[in-house]
């Protein structure tokens, strides 16, 4: 997304395999249709850095434990930048790892997604002129979408697999949807429905034992005919999908803009936190199997929302160019003074 975007500005874009972590070729040819450059130790960093002189080295995320040893004082004397990979919606949170982090301060730049993201970062002592006020790079993708999937879906559902919110209660609610999701297609064969499963998740479902009733209810689903599992990216399971269901945070903020109906379970959890009590009163919340039963047979009649537009707007303003145009108007200045 963001190279997409450096691109449209006239940039060159590589995406860099440090080696400390498997499937990174892969996941870069999937999703690019590229080769990423193997840079396993610090020389051959240091060469292609050197070689092609990058105007900025942006960081996939901001925790050191993320990248090799040699990696961070390798790129040290090139200007470094980050953007938030996640939707950054305005509330409470870790505010130490959104912007405290060391990271941060090693950046040239800094994308933030709204105004107080901006603020937090200057509550933390960084530069103001280091901080670029952009939206966010998905969230610009979600509402000016360069193409749409010629392949659409009537439902996604997109489980989280958090079960004990620290002590709070169980956040995840796969175990209660997955049946009656299976219920529902079952019964409405011509309806699509893609998961969209959190990556800890599937890796639990996978390792689940023959006898575990939910796990098996999850993988019925699967099994569906008319039930798949996404191949897609975050966007464009967005822009193909005509609802959504899920307990998350970042794909329902997405999925929100669009006005479409969301609905949003709830587990045993209490005491959200401020942003996902937000969602909740911005979304259709379903709190049990009942109302998210009746929810789901009524779809195929279920209107837009442009109030959930609307409050989406003034939360999470999008600009009409996107992250790395506005990014790109910085380096131009910068190159100037």
């Amino acid at each position: 997304m963001l190279a997409r975007q450096a691109e449209a500005e006239g940039y060159d874009a590589c995406w860099l395999d440090l080696g400390h972590q498997e499937g990174i070729p892969e996941i870069v040819r999937s999703y690019t249709g590229r080769q990423a450059v193997a840079v396993h130790d610090e020389r051959a960093l240091r060469r292609h850095l050197r070689a092609h002189r990058p105007v900025a080295v942006w960081l996939h995320t901001p925790y050191p434990e993320h990248y090799p040893a040699f990696f961070w004082p390798t790129v040290e004397k090139f200007p470094l930048a980050y953007a938030p990979y996640a939707s950054g919606f305005p509330g409470g949170g870790w505010d130490e790892g959104q912007f405290g982090l060391d990271t941060y301060k090693k950046c040239t730049w800094l994308l933030a997604t709204h105004a107080g993201m901006r603020d937090g970062y200057l509550r933390y002592g960084i530069d103001p002129a280091r901080v670029l006020l952009t939206g966010g790079p998905m969230m610009y993708e979600v509402q000016h979408p360069s193409s749409v999937p010629a392949e659409r879906n009537d439902l996604l559902w997109a489980p989280h697999w958090m079960e004990d919110f620290f002590g709070k209660g169980s956040f995840a609610t796969w175990r209660w949807v997955a049946p009656l999701l299976v219920a529902h297609a079952r019964a409405h064969p011509e309806t699509t429905i893609v998961v969209r499963p959190h990556p800890f998740l599937a890796t639990s479902i996978a390792a689940a034992p023959a006898d575990d009733a939910d796990a098996n209810n999850y993988r019925a689903l699967l099994a569906l005919p008319n039930v798949r599992l996404s191949d897609r990216s975050v966007v464009d399971d967005v822009l193909a999908s005509d609802a959504l269901i899920s307990e998350g945070m970042s794909l329902n903020v997405y999925f929100a803009t669009t006005g479409r109906p969301l609905g949003m379970t709830r587990g045993t959890i209490v005491d959200f936190p401020e942003e996902w009590q937000t969602m909740l009163d911005i979304a259709e919340e379903l709190r049990t199997p009942e109302e998210t039963a009746a929810w789901l047979e009524a779809l195929p009649t279920a209107p837009q929302s442009p109030a959930r537009r609307e409050a989406m707007a003034a939360l999470l303003p999008t600009p009409d160019r996107s992250p790395m145009a506005l990014w790109h108007d910085s380096v131009v200045a910068g190159s100037r003074t």
